[in-house]
């Protein structure tokens, strides 16, 4: 069996339709795009809430999401890795990254504490394909990462630590990018601490002034909900944002009636 050098594989190793209650479906979608619009014009005023305890995050799938990482050896000095997950019932998303990479999590599955996901990325015009398998615990994660090459396969352990995120690393002006419609939306968001408690409203032009209603820090996920109220129709938004130093990414929530949908969003923080 051909054999392929041991550098390749260290340097691979892993350690909307919203309907409004009593309008038409057409109605209803230029009702959703009516109440997007007043989303994606907005300034949202937020204070942070102190990051929760070990012992208050989740053991099963939903304490998967939030951002993970690790340091190994390589032979050329040590190297961070960091994997930003993201759950919604049993299916698992992301990324990994290390150094200038950024590689997307595939077929990503969670079971109670335990996942599964791939990776696939190039070298020198090869594919190689990282087979993820592990289980968190806490603020713990142990894993074995398959890095296979052409007939070749070797397994590699590692064991992460959840990121945990302080109110001071959120503070300051967010812009975020939120794609509907086939349109590009982006509001901003002003996280302020004052004296660790969370107070802020929600402002825009068109919709008015609006309270936060729910906000928390957990590890490094930030999560707010608000509501909007338009031509006699309540919409409920829920945002949820892995935090990666100054980025942020994650889901957009939103619900009108009996009828609820999603969307991807991401964002960018600059420091006060």
């Amino acid at each position: 069996m051909p054999r392929y050098s041991s550098s390749l594989l260290e340097r691979y190793e892993m350690g909307c339709s919203i309907s409004p209650l009593a309008l038409t479906r057409r109605k209803s979608l230029d009702m959703l795009r009516y109440l997007l619009s007043l989303v994606a014009s907005t300034t949202m005023f937020l204070t942070a809430l102190p990051s929760v305890s070990a012992a208050e995050q989740p053991t099963d799938a939903t304490g998967l999401t939030g951002g993970w990482s690790w340091s190994q050896d390589f032979g050329q000095g040590e190297v961070e890795n960091l994997l930003v997950l993201q759950t919604q019932g049993n299916t698992l998303s992301g990324n990994y990254q290390r150094d200038d990479q950024k590689l997307i999590v595939k077929n990503g599955k969670v079971n109670g504490s335990e996942f599964t996901f791939t990776l696939t990325s190039q070298y020198e015009g090869q594919t190689i394909e990282i087979k993820c398998r592990g289980k968190v615990d806490g603020d713990k994660m142990n894993a074995v990462s398959e890095v296979i090459f052409n007939e070749n396969s070797r397994e590699v352990p590692f064991e992460a630590k959840r990121l945990i995120r302080r109110p001071e690393d959120v503070v300051g002006l967010w812009t975020l990018k939120v794609e509907a419609f086939d349109r590009v939306f982006t509001p901003e968001i002003k996280i302020e601490l004052v004296e660790n408690q969370l107070k802020g409203q929600y402002i825009s032009k068109e919709a008015g002034t609006h309270p936060i209603q729910e906000l928390s820090l957990k590890g490094s996920v930030l999560a707010f909900g608000l509501q909007l109220q338009a031509e006699g129709n309540t919409l409920d938004l829920k945002y949820e944002g892995v935090l990666v130093e100054d980025e942020i990414e994650g889901t957009l929530h939103y619900e009108a009636g009996s009828t609820s949908d999603s969307t991807l969003f991401t964002g960018n923080r600059t420091k006060p």
